[in-house]
């Protein structure tokens, strides 16, 4: 609020008009796209003859750097980047961030370039939209060609769940969960699933005794999931009924 009106009544005050511009650039932090208002200002200032504004440069300078720098590093920066190179190519900050951006690229460049790769963009898509049988040829050749793959490890564990086959998605969620943390819970969840599968079964072929051991596993793993506690109540009336035929 200070800055603002102090700027306005001193629009030639170039302390003012910089801590202003380094203010407003300030709010949004990271943000995209950057607030080029504020960012035009500091480069002004900053691109001023120092024989004019010699106490200027150097603060300018920095805070311009420092505008850029704490961004994520993104292409849509390219051109702020190669601006500041323009007029400072020793700043060591934006030449690493500038080298970090181009070498990105050209490894997206590549994979884009990669049968393999464009395989596992096209099946993402599929498992998206739920084409799932369309997708899986697709990711296991992707994964085929990166076999430790931990995103690709997890999206074929996500296909097979969704495909009900619990048993192999727990296996790709394991070896997922080797390499990102994050897939240890789906594997928990298809290790349920196809404890509460093989319950369904044996109960089905009339092996009762089978069937509470598996429903009783999996509430070990999940006590309050109601579709087991529901299952171990018809198991162990099956149970019942089979010991009073007896």
């Amino acid at each position: 609020e200070g800055l603002t009106r102090l700027a306005r009544e001193f629009p030639g005050n170039q302390r003012y008009r910089l801590r202003l511009a380094e203010h407003e650039s300030y709010r949004n932090p990271g943000s995209y796209p950057v607030d080029r208002k504020s960012l035009s200002v500091i480069i002004e200032i900053a691109k001023m003859p120092p024989i004019k504004l010699p106490e200027f440069e150097k603060p300018a300078i920095e805070v311009w750097s420092y505008v850029l720098l704490r961004r994520s590093p993104s292409p849509v920066d390219l051109p702020l980047l190669q601006e500041f190179m323009a007029f400072d190519p020793n700043n060591a900050g934006i030449k690493e961030r500038l080298h970090l951006i181009l070498q990105e690229q050209a490894v997206q460049r590549k994979l884009l370039a990669d049968p393999n790769y464009q395989a596992q963009i096209e099946g993402l898509a599929l498992l998206d939209k739920g084409q799932l049988d369309a997708a899986e040829p697709l990711l296991k050749r992707a994964l085929h060609a990166r076999p430790k793959d931990a995103d690709l490890l997890g999206k074929m564990g996500l296909l097979y769940m969704r495909q009900g086959q619990h048993a192999q998605a727990k296996e790709y969620f394991i070896q997922a969960a080797r390499s990102n943390k994050k897939w240890t819970a789906l594997a928990e969840e298809s290790g349920f699933w196809q404890l509460m599968h093989e319950a369904n079964e044996a109960r089905n072929a009339g092996d009762f005794a089978l069937a509470e051991r598996k429903v009783n596993a999996a509430l070990k793993m999940q006590p309050n999931e109601t579709d087991a506690i529901v299952l171990l109540a018809n198991v162990q009336a099956d149970l019942g009924s089979l010991s009073g035929a007896v």
